[in-house]
Formats: structure tokens, sequence, C-alpha cells
């Protein structure tokens, strides 16, 4: 988490706009305004039509650009069943995730071949972030129900 000293109301902020910007960002992927969509279509395109790929899709930039340290996926159901994919290499992450009403359900994959990557330590870091999240959101509320 930021520094102790750090106005709650600052950090209440800066993690709405990041969120409500992650939001904008899916929302426009969604509705087929993320480049990277269509990138990944040519390249489908052209396999399924067994043609060369594009000289764009061959380049240092677009293998870097399509090596996700972190692959995630939302799985929303009510049931509290366990979905989970393998990372997309081997030094990445699977994350898949269930949002419920009142928890939440994450499977966090690696390879185990892959020293670098640790499914444990991604989850304490993961279960810290969440819970730093949560204090800030409840420490702006109470602040704000003060005024």
């Amino acid at each position: 988490m930021a520094k102790k000293t750090e106005p709650i109301a600052d950090l209440y902020d800066a993690l709405k706009a990041a969120t409500d910007s992650h939001k904008k960002y899916v929302t426009d992927c969604m509705n087929g305004s993320g480049m990277d969509r269509h990138l990944l279509a040519w390249n489908l395109l052209a396999a399924e039509n067994n043609l060369s790929k594009p000289s764009i899709l061959q380049t240092p930039a677009y293998e870097q650009m399509t090596h996700y340290q972190v692959s995630t996926s939302q799985v929303p159901t009510r049931h509290k069943i366990q979905l989970f994919f393998g990372p997309s290499a081997p030094d990445c992450y699977g994350v898949c995730y269930n949002p419920q009403e009142t928890e939440m359900h994450f499977a966090i994959t690696t390879f185990n071949s892959y020293a670098s990557t640790s499914s444990k330590r991604f989850a304490k870091e993961l279960d810290r972030a969440l819970n730093d999240m949560s204090s800030i959101c409840k420490k702006a509320l109470r602040e704000q129900s003060r005024l």
C-alpha cells in the first residue's frame, strides 16, 4: 500500500480513477475498440485460411505485446465451483476469478518448472492488494460519513 501518511481520500480517489479507467478500457475492447483484438483477428484469419502471417505479426514488438505475464478471465457464477486454466507460457500466470456478491474465488496457475513464478507468492500478494483496497474503501466511507 502507499505511504501511511497519504490522505485516505487521495488514495480512494486514485483507486476509483484506476477502476473507472480499467472499466472504460474493458468496455472499449468489448465494443471492438481494442487494437489488440484487431491484430488477433488478423492473425486468426491468416491461420484459418492457410495464409502467411502479415509481417507486422512477425515482429518482436508483436510477440512481446502478446506475451501476457498474467492472463485473466472472469467466470461469474453463483456456484462455488473452481474453474481454472493454465498460464499462456512457462514464465506466466493464469488467473481465473469468480466475483460473487460477498466473496471472490480465484484459481492461480503457474508451471512448476519455471523458478521465478509462484502461485503461492502471487496469491499472497493478491490477498494483500485486495485487503489494502478494501481497507482504503472502508476508511474513505467512514471519513465521508463523518462529514
